[in-house]
């Protein structure tokens, strides 16, 4: 029991020394692809692979434990540069909706009184300003006092006969007073 009690320890800090992460700060140009894997592990993938006028190129993705992705391009097998690239962003599902309870017996729905009829509105006295019926297209009287003014002709204004109790306006002119 004690043995094992010293094995299980022991195996988990094994292991821990096995498990390798990506850490840019150690990295250096010039690096060789051997030593650049010793150090990080395996690269996630192969990005592109040609051959050029200078050489071999290949451009493999690492991630750090931070969730960045590296490029990292090496030129015959030597790190000649390497580039941040994104941040990766896990998806986090939404919780799946609550499920949905069918009732085999359904509740009844509550059953509520009428209302009650509301009385009718006691009748309303007559409008006195309204017109009557059969004169409906007729103005009302105007409320105004007379001026003796008109913009239609009359037939005493075409004969040129004044009408009792009105003057002839149109040969009075007022005067003017000079001062001087």
């Amino acid at each position: 029991m004690k043995k094992l009690a010293l094995l299980i320890p022991l195996m988990i800090l094994m292991a821990c020394g096995t498990y390798k992460t990506f850490s840019v700060a150690s990295l250096r140009l010039g690096m060789t692809k051997a030593d650049v894997e010793q150090m990080s592990g395996t690269p996630r993938r192969i990005l592109a692979v040609s051959q050029t006028e200078y050489g071999c190129q290949e451009i493999l993705e690492y991630k750090t434990p931070y969730d960045e992705i590296y490029a990292l391009e090496f030129m015959n097998d030597h790190l000649v540069r390497y580039e941040f690239l994104s941040k990766e962003v896990r998806y986090i599902p939404y919780p799946p909706p609550p499920p949905v309870i069918v009732h085999p017996n359904p509740p009844k729905p509550v059953e509520r009184p009428a209302p009650k009829p509301t009385p009718p509105s006691p009748p309303r006295p007559d409008d006195q300003n309204k017109p009557a019926q059969e004169n409906s297209q007729a103005r009302p009287p105007s409320r105004r006092p007379d001026s003796g003014v008109t913009n239609q002709a009359s037939p005493s204004e075409s004969t040129g006969q004044v009408k009792s109790g009105e003057s002839d306006n149109s040969s009075q002119r007022p005067t003017r007073r000079s001062r001087k």
